[in-house]
């Protein structure tokens, strides 16, 4: 699954699926298949992360009083 798929969940879905993806790793035995699933958790933690965050105020040129 690529982020560009992630669209429709939400910060706590991602962040389930990166712990998920991170405890799978650390019990595989086949090394390039862990470091995916390290890769995948990192993926799903930072698209989490980018959706928890509220995007700052935007400036209006035009009435800088009013955001």
């Amino acid at each position: 699954m690529t982020v560009k798929s992630l669209a429709q969940f939400g910060p706590d879905y991602l962040l389930q699926q990166a712990d998920r993806c991170q405890r799978l790793s650390q019990s595989c035995m086949d090394l390039g298949t862990a470091r995916d699933l390290r890769l995948m958790s990192e993926e799903y933690f930072a698209e989490a992360v980018k959706r928890d965050i509220p995007s700052p105020p935007r400036f209006d040129r035009e009435n800088p009083d009013h955001g």
